[in-house]
């Protein structure tokens, strides 16, 4: 079993993917809008928020799986609030 998080989990892939996954490992969603799935933590934010992303620091992920839009702030954003997220295994992230 392994820890997964998956940003734009509200959306129509993000959503199924977030389901399907649940049923097997500890999934987190980050995703700016509520994600409603079953089985599933739901964390709501903006990956491109550095605050946001600290709401993800008591969770240790495996595989990280970005689906989420990407919004113009991305465009200038620093991954070092992303990089401070705890992942056993930083190949694990796509």
């Amino acid at each position: 079993m392994s820890n997964i998080l998956i940003t734009g989990a509200s959306g129509f892939i993000g959503s199924a993917l977030a389901r399907v996954m649940s049923a097997s490992h500890t999934v987190v969603c980050l995703s700016r809008a509520e994600a409603r799935v079953d089985g599933a933590i739901s964390v709501r934010g903006d990956f491109a928020n550095a605050s946001d992303l600290q709401r993800l620091e008591p969770y240790r992920f495996d595989v990280a799986i970005h689906l989420g839009m990407e919004p113009p702030s991305m465009q200038k954003a620093s991954f070092s609030g992303f990089r401070s997220c705890s992942f056993h295994d930083k190949i694990g992230v796509m």
